[in-house]
């Protein structure tokens, strides 16, 4: 009967060791897969790191595009400015020249004859014809001026909206990583 007991003692043994062995090798696999889990965890941060930091530079050049789309519109309404400036000076040499006409069609008018005294006065007319052709050659370079610089605010304009829209991209996969 004792060797009936141990024998049972002994396979209760051998069972209790089979299932430590077996518990162990489930602790072991506990740990390889919380071992994974650190790896795939470490790996999701240096990812989200890296997506953070890629967002942050991306909003960056957005913000330094929108600069300098601001300094081109500034540039721009400067040009603007000058332009009208020129027009207006031009708009007051066409004036002048219409009075001199005018006086001196009246002295026809009158005398029937161009005057000695108005002789001046055709050389003002000569003069301001020429101050009104350099300011009409100053316009137009001052319209193509304008047309360039918007042109190249317009070309920042898509650049700007371009580094919007992969900012906004690059904080959407952000996002879904902190998901």
């Amino acid at each position: 009967r004792r060797s009936v007991d141990i024998k049972t003692q002994l396979r209760k043994n051998v069972e209790k060791i089979g299932e430590m062995i077996a518990s162990e090798a489930k602790v072991k696999k506990s740990q390889d897969d919380l071992h994974s889990a650190e790896q795939a965890l470490d790996k999701s941060l240096k990812d989200i790191r890296f997506s953070t930091e890629d967002t942050r530079e991306d909003f960056s050049n957005t913000k330094d595009a929108y600069l300098v789309l601001g300094n081109m519109l500034s540039e721009t309404t400067d040009l603007i400015e000058n332009l009208f400036t020129e027009i207006t000076a031009v708009q007051s040499i066409a004036s002048q020249i219409n009075l001199y006409s005018v006086n001196a069609s009246l002295d026809i008018a009158r005398g029937g004859i161009f005057p000695q005294s108005n002789r001046g006065a055709l050389e003002d007319i000569k003069d301001l014809a020429a101050k009104k052709k350099k300011k009409t050659d100053e316009i137009s370079i001052l319209v193509i001026r304008c047309k360039n610089s918007t042109k190249l605010a317009l070309d920042q304009a898509s650049f700007c909206e371009e580094r919007q829209e992969e900012a906004a991209e690059s904080f959407g996969t952000t996002k879904e990583k902190l998901s």
